[in-house]
């Protein structure tokens, strides 16, 4: 919940509309200017909850109070039933799954989500899986991990590439990649004679430039709203894309990568890589 002493509620910009609360599913967010506004909200969205025999997740929700774009003290929300709704203090909250407070925490949730992202190729590298299947198990499993806040997340590109070399040594520590392995073949598709490994760069750079692509091109009220700014303030990283050229662009390197490598490695003593 955001606090702000403005006109009522909030808005996308300082001349646009007014926002009262954002919800996807059962995400919530309200947004106010003065504590009596939130209370009244708070009170509303009880009433209802109550209404449909859903209850407040307490331990998940939280309030936090901003002024003049500064994150404040603040003693928290009453419900109707005499509890309190917490302030969040120093440790943020998560909506749709990105840790925010008065902004995004982006280095916090890219520590997250690295270490989830290494848990999980870690745990398939130990399972029995052979061949193809691990590398598929890692694009399914581990690398949506990093790519859902693609985009959104101000990743550097030394922090990717840290990630794809992380990703390759725990292959080669757990016999999946042979140590003089080549690295191009391991990235292209299995189609063209590679393995098919999604690289954590070129996902996540890939993602923002659809990011980009969409929201310059996008007819959608709010976004039209907010693209100057999203421009401006560099929220948004990524190139415009034109979709066909960049088709064609990605096969020409995949032909090149697999027909221009002559450090590909065979197959070895029965070892999965």
């Amino acid at each position: 919940n955001n606090n702000n002493n403005n006109n009522n509620n909030n808005s996308l910009t300082a001349k646009g509309p007014k926002v009262s609360h954002r919800l996807y599913m059962d995400d919530l967010k309200l947004y106010s200017n003065t504590v009596e506004e939130m209370e009244a909200m708070v009170s509303t969205t009880s009433d209802f909850s109550s209404d449909i025999c859903m209850q407040f997740g307490l331990e998940k929700c939280g309030t936090i109070r901003v002024e003049k774009g500064t994150k404040a003290k603040f003693s928290g929300i009453s419900l109707p039933d005499g509890e309190r709704i917490r302030d969040l203090e120093d440790e943020g909250y998560k909506y749709l799954g990105v840790l925010e407070s008065n902004s995004i925490l982006h280095s916090e949730m890219k520590t997250l989500v690295t270490n989830e992202y290494n848990r999980r190729v870690k745990k398939v590298l130990k399972s029995q899986l052979h061949g193809k299947h691990i590398i598929q198990a890692i694009n399914t499993w581990a690398v949506p991990v990093i790519r859902y806040g693609a985009g959104i997340l101000n990743w550097k590109q030394a922090e990717l590439k840290a990630i794809d070399i992380k990703t390759r040594k725990m292959m080669r520590i757990y016999g999946a990649h042979h140590p003089q392995g080549d690295v191009d073949r391991l990235y292209v598709s299995r189609r063209e004679g590679g393995r098919g490994l999604q690289s954590i760069e070129e996902i996540v750079r890939r993602e923002e430039n659809a990011l980009s692509t969409y929201i310059q091109s996008s007819k959608d009220s709010e976004i039209l709203i907010l693209k100057e700014h999203l421009l401006k303030e560099k929220i948004v990283n990524g190139t415009v894309i034109d979709k066909d050229k960049d088709k064609s662009d990605r096969e020409a390197v995949v032909a090149t990568q697999s027909t221009g490598s002559s450090g590909i490695n065979a197959e070895y003593g029965g070892e999965r890589f």
